[in-house]
């Protein structure tokens, strides 16, 4: 087809995919090559490695795998792309629709959509097959397909809803949907979804769909209904009852060791209470297991001297802090050091340097530190990492955010709130503390404020950054003032890399409509400013 879906092989799906069973095994192989519906999807086993396919998107390079972390400036105003060359693309907000990184986001996305779709229609061939996991397969297509949307939707606002797998290369070209019809789809997606998919002690971790991804995703859907563009103040009680589903399960808490969070995704080491969903990579990409990815590379700490390379593994750091989110923590926030290193490599040497006394803009950011993989999981340009997609404290915040909008209880507000912040002191989550907590009597708009500072000391380099900023409104406001306060940073103020923030303005809310597609299909709009 000469449009979005002209890459997809029509009436086939590949195979080859991470193994998503037992938390021990992490991967079996599959074939690579594809296969016909009229004879595949036969048996369990058959549609399982089909699901396991469509997961598969979720680690491709366009997506979790590489470019999310770094190359597509999600981090927003919260980090930097350090490398400065070269400046005509997304990962400087040097923008154009001929952009290959958004064009393969865009093609990546409409590629698992359609392979969910071939999944949806051919669940009910196997006729010899538990119905329990018939349905839990469904209901992890219909997730995917929703979270797929839902990443379209954010960064491209109106776009073609396909509901159905391509049939032949002619199919139409598809009308763009608006917002509000894309975003009805993908509710509805997910709250079937929700019915269907498993608890997440059943799951037993979070490499897959479980009913907490589900009911999490569910508030995060809401929250970005109620902010721009829609702002539909409806979903403000939606964001909050699909919060408290997770927390009412009591099957999550906060792991006690912020560092240990992340130490686990470097391990492959599963804590569901505290990452509820997670995309998986695994190992040294060699064969039979070629799931690595560029977690560590990207979002690993400062680049390492040559001869430390075979011994951990590179990182390029090519994201970098900023000085408001750096001061942003109390002095004993464990989350500051973690999150921006405070340490580099003599390129000589290689000996550890301690730079806690430089500028935030030299430090890279180190969330997944490349020294804390297992060694004998450490290759040199390929990253075992896991990437988290919903943290159990990403739900609490958009519970006390959902919450102090509809002018809920205030104590529950400020208890889910404060159990984030005690955690990034150290102490323990349910241990009142002077302090660290935010206290009683604060108004809705200071709570607002106190909620939505917490957000990035928290989840920052998540790949959360952009959409939340986008939503509350304030993301030109944000860019333009980390611009200014940069300036202001001695050898900094002119430095090229400051044109990261100089060239965002009001059109990079969305991005361009890929020219490709816009070539392949005449009924697509660009979207404004572009």
């Amino acid at each position: 087809m000469k449009k979005i879906y002209k890459y997809i092989k029509i009436f086939f799906v590949s195979i080859s995919a991470l193994f998503w069973g037992s938390c021990e095994d992490f991967l079996e192989t599959y074939p690579k090559d594809f296969l016909s519906p009229e004879t595949f999807y036969e048996t369990e086993d058959q549609l399982d490695a089909a699901l396991r396919s469509v997961y598969q998107i979720l680690a491709s390079y366009s997506l979790y795998g590489d470019r999310m972390q770094s190359e597509l400036a999600l981090q927003a105003d919260e980090g930097f792309n350090y490398n400065a060359s070269p400046m005509g693309n997304v990962r400087h907000y040097n923008v154009s629709a001929s952009d290959k990184d958004i064009y393969n986001f865009w093609q990546t996305l409409y590629k698992g959509i359609d392979m969910a779709n071939v999944l949806l229609e051919n669940i009910h061939r196997p006729k010899d097959m538990d119905e329990k996991r018939r349905n839990e397969i469904k209901g992890e297509t219909l997730f995917l397909r929703g979270y797929f949307y839902f990443l379209l939707v954010q960064h491209f606002g109106e776009i073609p809803l396909k509901l159905e797998s391509s049939k032949t290369a002619d199919d139409g070209y598809e009308l763009q949907s608006p917002i509000a019809d894309v975003y009805a789809q993908i509710r509805e997606d997910l709250i079937n979804a929700e019915a269907l998919v498993s608890p997440i002690d059943e799951v037993g971790y979070g490499g897959r769909v479980s009913k907490s991804a589900v009911q999490g995703i569910l508030a995060r859907v809401s929250l970005f209904m109620a902010g721009h563009p829609l702002q539909d103040q409806s979903k403000w009680k939606e964001a909050k009852l699909w919060a408290q589903k997770v927390i009412d399960s009591h099957l999550h808490e906060l792991n006690p060791d912020y560092e240990q969070v992340f130490r686990n995704y470097a391990q492959d080491k599963y804590d569901y209470k505290e990452s509820i969903f997670e995309v998986e990579f695994y190992g040294n990409n060699e064969p039979p297991y070629t799931s690595g990815g560029k977690v560590g590379l990207n979002v690993g700490g400062p680049l390492y001297h040559k001869d430390q390379s075979a011994t951990y593994g590179v990182s390029y750091g090519w994201v970098y802090g900023v000085a408001w989110l750096h001061n942003s923590y109390t002095e004993g926030d464990v989350r500051r050091d973690r999150n921006i290193a405070n340490y580099a490599f003599n390129t000589k040497t290689g000996e550890l340097i301690d730079r806690s006394n430089i500028t935030p803009y030299g430090r890279a950011a180190r969330k997944w530190d490349r020294r804390d993989e297992s060694a004998t999981s450490r290759v040199r340009v390929f990253s075992p990492q896991n990437f988290p997609i919903l943290r159990y404290s990403d739900v609490l915040l958009m519970f006390a955010e959902a919450n102090n909008e509809i002018g809920g209880n205030e104590d529950s507000t400020l208890m889910c709130l404060n159990m984030v912040r005690r955690r990034g002191m150290s102490i323990p989550v349910d241990q009142d503390d002077a302090f660290v907590d935010i206290p009683k009597g604060k108004s809705q708009e200071e709570l607002r404020q106190e909620i939505r500072d917490e957000r990035p000391r928290e989840l920052c380099y998540e790949a959360l950054r952009k959409g939340d900023i986008v939503r509350w409104g304030i993301f030109t406001e944000r860019m333009a003032f980390t611009a200014e306060e940069m300036s202001r940073a001695p050898g900094w103020g002119t430095n090229a890399r400051r044109a990261y923030f100089t060239n965002a303005s009001a059109r990079d809310t969305l991005w361009p409509i890929p020219e490709k597609e816009r070539g392949f299909n005449k009924n697509l709009k660009q979207n404004n400013g572009w």
